[in-house]
Parts: structure tokens; C-alpha cells; sequence
């Protein structure tokens, strides 16, 4: 059983603040969808290198974790592991 996941944004700039306003607003959105008891802690990372190498550094130490960036360009497939 999973304990906790975490989820990695990108979003929420470099400013505290900033990045209190990104967590309510994912936990309001996902709150939404995601079933009370198993939401994830949000981690607004600021820039998309930012969230991907905090992601990395969480999976590396075998943390659950999920990471969300902006699809403006697709993650090289050399970044990519296991089954799609």
C-alpha cells in the first residue's frame, strides 16, 4: 500500500506565494476527481527542468511520485522507462 504520493508541477514560479496559490489550485481541481483519503501532496516546482529533475530525485530515492509539465513540447523518449 502505497503511503504517500507525491505530485511534482510545474507551475507556481519562485515567489512563496505563487507557489501557495498553485497548490490550492490543484487541490481544488483535484479534489474534483481524485477520491478524498488518497490525494497527493503538490510540489509546484516553478520551471518545467525545475519539476523533472525534483521527480527524478524522488523516483531515485523510491518515492511514489507523478510528474505534470506543460505539453508544449514532447519529453525525449531517452527520458522515457518501462511500459507506455
Amino acid at each position: 500500500m502505497v503511503n504517500e504520493v507525491k505530485l511534482y508541477v510545474e507551475g507556481g514560479g519562485d515567489h512563496k506565494e505563487l507557489r501557495r496559490l498553485c497548490r490550492v489550485g490543484f487541490g481544488r481541481f483535484l479534489a474534483k476527481v481524485v477520491k478524498t483519503g488518497i490525494m497527493p501532496s503538490i510540489i509546484p516546482c516553478g520551471s518545467r527542468n525545475n519539476a523533472f529533475a525534483k521527480y527524478r530525485k524522488a523516483v531515485a530515492n523510491g518515492e511514489e511520485a507523478i510528474l505534470l509539465v506543460d505539453s508544449e513540447r514532447p519529453i525525449d523518449d531517452t527520458c522515457q522507462t518501462g511500459e507506455p
